[in-house]
C-alpha cells in the first residue's frame, strides 16, 4: 500500500495525569463529629443531613451507622440488620417508602458539594446500596439523586415525597433487592449551573412504588447506603472529519480536557491504524471508516467513564473494492438506526452486552431490526453466531447526535 509522507502534529497542550475530584465530601460516611447514638442521627455523619427539619414533629429519621456505635446504630449489626461497610467503618441509611402507607415513610440524605457545578458540564454520579437483611423487607427501583442550588430543607415535609424533578434516576427495570452484597446504582446528566448540594431519596408516590417493588412485602424497602460520589467527566475530542485519497495516511489526533492516571485510549476499529491505544496516531483506511476514540481507566472507580466517546470519520477517495468477508458490522451507530449486519446469513443468533458484561439484546434469527434508541452512547460488544456454529465477537460504539 502507497503510504504519503506526514508529520505528526504536536499537542498543544501538556496532559498532566491526575487523580479524579469526587465533589461529594465525606462519602463513605467515616468523619463524624458524634459517634451515632440512636437512629435518626445522620447529621453526626457531617456535613450529611436529613432535608426534613429534624425537630419538627414526624420528620424524617435518615440514619448513620458506624463501627463506634452501640448496637441500636453499630457496624456491622445494628437495628436494621447486618452488614459490612463496603469501605471503612462507617455507612448511611435510609427507607426509600413505607408499605404501610405508601405516601409515607419517604427518608432522604443530602449534603453540600465541593464546588458548585459548570453550566454544561457532564457528571458521573454513584453510590451503593444493599437492601437491608431483615425479614420482610423487598427492594424497590425508586432512588435517585437531586442537585440543587440551595438545599431541599426548605421545599421537605416529614416523612412525604420532595416534590421535584431529580436529575439522576435508578433504571426502572433494576430492582435493588441484594442484601448480601453492594449494588452499584449509576448514571450520569448534564448540569444547568451552580447546582451545590445532593439529595438522594425516593422522589415517587404510590403509582410508581408498587409497581416498581414488591406489594406483598411487609416491611418498607430500606437501604444502606456508602461511597458517593460525584465526579465531572473529562471532554474528549477525536478531530474533524477529511477526506483523503486511498493509499494515503492521515493523523487522528485525539485530545482530552483533563487526563487521569491510569486511563487509557482505545481507537475502533484497530483496521487501518498504526497504534490504536494512542490519542495520537496515523490512519491509513482502505474504505470510508469512521473511527470512535473511547476512554477506560481500571484505577478510576468512575463507573460512567465509558460513556465518554468520540468519533471521526475519515473519507477514502478512489476506493479498490474490499475482501469478501463473511458480514459486515458497522463500527459507529446513531441511537435512530438500527444494528445493521451486512450480508449476514439466516439464522445467525446475535447477542449484545453493555460494558459491564450485561445482556441487552439477543435474538436467535437475527434480522437487521434491533432499534438502537433505546441504548445510551457508549460502548457495546456483539457475539454472532452463525449456523454453521462459527462465533464472531467485535465492539461497536453508539454516538447521539
Amino acid at each position: 500500500m502507497k503510504k504519503g509522507i506526514l508529520t505528526l502534529a504536536v499537542l498543544s497542550f501538556s496532559l498532566v495525569a491526575i487523580s479524579q475530584v469526587n465533589l461529594v465530601p465525606n462519602p463513605s460516611f467515616e468523619v463524624h463529629d458524634t459517634c451515632p447514638n440512636m437512629p435518626g442521627d445522620i447529621r453526626n455523619a457531617v456535613p450529611w443531613f436529613q432535608p426534613n427539619d429534624p425537630q419538627s414533629y414526624s420528620s424524617s429519621s435518615t440514619d448513620y451507622f458506624n463501627s463506634c456505635a452501640t448496637q441500636f446504630v453499630g457496624v456491622p449489626s445494628n437495628i436494621i440488620g447486618y452488614q459490612v461497610p463496603r469501605t471503612g467503618s462507617g455507612y448511611g441509611g435510609f427507607a426509600a417508602y413505607s408499605t404501610q402507607n405508601d405516601y409515607y415513610g419517604h427518608e432522604y440524605l443530602e449534603t453540600n458539594l465541593s464546588v458548585p457545578l459548570d453550566s454544561g458540564g457532564r457528571y458521573c454520579v454513584s453510590f451503593y446500596v444493599a437492601l437491608s437483611n431483615a425479614n420482610g423487607i423487598c427492594g424497590t427501583s425508586a432512588i435517585g439523586a437531586y442537585f440543587s442550588q440551595d438545599t431541599c430543607q426548605y421545599i421537605s415535609g416529614g416523612y412525604f415525597p420532595i416534590n421535584v424533578v431529580p436529575q439522576f434516576v435508578n433504571d426502572s427495570n433494576s430492582i435493588l433487592n441484594d442484601s448480601v452484597n453492594w449494588t452499584l446504582v449509576s448514571g450520569t446528566f448534564i448540569s444547568q449551573g451552580l447546582e451545590s448540594y445532593i439529595t438522594i431519596g425516593n422522589y415517587w408516590g404510590p403509582s410508581y412504588n408498587m409497581t416498581n417493588g414488591d406489594p406483598s412485602c411487609s416491611g418498607a424497602p430500606y437501604y444502606y447506603i456508602d461511597d458517593v460520589s460525584l465526579v465531572k467527566l473529562p471532554n474528549l475530542n477525536a478531530g474533524a472529519n477529511r477526506v483523503i485519497t486511498f493509499g494515503d495516511t492521515t493523523v487522528l489526533q485525539g485530545a482530552i480536557s483533563e487526563q487521569w492516571t491510569g486511563m487509557t485510549f482505545e481507537w475502533m476499529p484497530h483496521f487501518g491504524i498504526d497504534d490504536p491505544y494512542t490519542l495520537v496516531t496515523t490512519a491509513h483506511p482502505d474504505s470510508t471508516t469512521s473511527y470512535v476514540l473511547t476512554v477506560s481507566c481500571a484505577t478510576c472507580e468512575v463507573p460512567c467513564l465509558g460513556e465518554v466517546v468520540d468519533s471521526v470519520t475519515i473519507f477514502v477517495q478512489n476506493v479498490e473494492p474490499p475482501p469478501t468477508i463473511p458480514f459486515h458490522v458497522q463500527t459507529l451507530f446513531n441511537t435512530d438506526q438500527h444494528f445493521q449486519v451486512d450480508s449476514l446469513p439466516p439464522n445467525s443468533r446475535l447477542k449484545i452486552y453493555d460494558v459491564r458484561g450485561r445482556l441487552v439484546y439477543f435474538c436467535e434469527n437475527y434480522n437487521n431490526d434491533f432499534a438502537l434508541a433505546g441504548l445510551n452512547s457508549s460502548i457495546y460488544n456483539y457475539e454472532i453466531e452463525l449456523a454453521d456454529t462459527r462465533i464472531f465477537t467485535g465492539k461497536f460504539a453508539i454516538m447521539q447526535r
